[in-house]
């Protein structure tokens, strides 16, 4: 028998997990905003919780980028859309 291998797979904390789920919810929210008939009320409570949900998007760019250590590798290696993710629309 094989001693067992270590698991290579990185523990995924609390945080990065919500954020995921608030993007899925998030998009599902826009997505049903533009293909369903919702009220002005309805629709102006789901663009002001997006505009929240960026704020939160921005938020964590920003503390990732804190923590970084290198900050211009940290700029040129980062997806470039994690900005414009964390814009809102309109």
């Amino acid at each position: 028998m094989t001693a067992p291998q270590s698991s290579k797979i990185a523990k995924v904390g609390i945080f990065p997990v919500a954020i995921l789920i608030l993007t899925l919810l998030n998009l599902s929210a826009l997505a049903a905003d533009m293909i369903l008939a919702l009220p002005k009320e309805v629709t102006s409570l789901i663009h002001a919780i997006d505009t929240a949900v960026c704020g939160v998007f921005f938020l964590d760019f920003v503390i990732q980028f804190y923590r970084t250590e290198t900050k211009a590798l940290a700029l040129t290696k980062t997806d470039p859309g994690v900005l414009m993710r964390s814009d809102p629309p309109g």
